[in-house]
């Protein structure tokens, strides 16, 4: 592809993508965030994130997949223990949880 084509293509992308976040910006001032639409696209949010995160933790796919789900949910569990243990901090129980499935890995290898 040549040059002008590619820097085109990007120019686009970052276009499209900052209308989108400048629309949102306009838009977020106005929004109530106590209404129920608002509490709706709010919990879909949150059962996306949860549905992916399942399916991370019991379907892999690519180098995870490699993996044993035991590894797996250890690791999940210990990050969900620190987060609700620690006031839901994020930081330490993504840490533990990392740490914990690495020294699982490290340990056991993968199966």
């Amino acid at each position: 592809m040549p040059e002008a084509t590619t820097l085109a293509m990007v120019a686009a992308a970052i276009l499209g993508t900052f209308a989108w976040r400048a629309a949102g910006v306009l838009v977020a001032g106005r929004m109530d965030t106590d209404s129920a639409l608002f509490a709706w696209v709010t919990c879909v949010a949150y059962a996306i994130a949860a549905g992916l995160m399942m399916k991370l933790l019991v379907f892999p796919t690519g180098v995870l997949a490699g993996t044993s789900l035991a590894d797996r949910a250890a690791a999940f569990a210990a990050a969900a223990a620190v987060f609700y243990l620690s006031r839901r901090r994020l930081v330490p129980a993504l840490a533990v949880g990392v740490l914990l499935f690495f020294a699982l890995l490290s340990l056991g290898g993968p199966r």
